[in-house]
């Protein structure tokens, strides 16, 4: 809920009637016109303020151009409350793979989807490992598949034959890519 500010109608009317007053060298000094327009502008300003006072106290958390809510039973759609079909597993920890496609990576050597955390997991084995080859003056590994341990591409030439050995076995995200 917003805060309002509590309306002082001497300050707001001071601030009209400094607005809207007319300059000492003004032509228009005495003119009944001036303090009719001022009083009408006084007047909006006290009606919006009361109007906008009105509207936050007596409404709901939702906006008033929400629609009602409806309840959804399983007699009127059941197809709404079916299960979610089954899903695959990660082949190194055998967990379901997430839905989310930013959790699960695919991988064109062996068209396997692996999550994000095994994935993780192997690039830190691999840092480490790395770090004790580095101190004993040994070639660093490169990073490879955690399923099926092949070497992951290191231009574009060595992916597109990997999709295309993919396409070739009919792996689905191969072809789709």
């Amino acid at each position: 809920r917003r805060y309002r500010r509590p309306f002082d109608k001497q300050a707001e009317m001071t601030k009209v009637a400094k607005t809207a007053s007319p300059t000492p060298g003004d032509a228009n000094a005495g003119d009944d016109e001036a303090v009719a327009a001022v009083t009408d502008q006084l007047a909006s300003v006290e009606v919006s303020r009361e109007s906008e006072g009105d509207e936050h106290e007596n409404s709901d958390t939702t906006p008033p151009t929400a629609p009602p809510k409806e309840d959804v039973s399983y007699a009127e759609h059941p197809e709404l409350w079916k299960p979610h079909p089954p899903m695959d597993d990660c082949p190194v920890c055998f967990v379901p793979l997430p839905l989310e496609t930013d959790e699960r990576i695919f991988f064109s050597c062996c068209g396997k989807y692996l999550c994000a955390a095994c994935v993780e997991e192997n690039q830190r084995a691999l840092f480490v490992t790395n770090a004790k080859r580095d101190k004993k003056e040994l070639p660093p590994l490169v990073h490879s598949c955690a399923f099926c341990r092949t070497a992951s591409p290191d231009n574009d030439a060595e992916l597109v034959s990997q999709m295309k050995l993919g396409m070739e076995k009919d792996c689905v995200e191969c072809i789709r890519s």
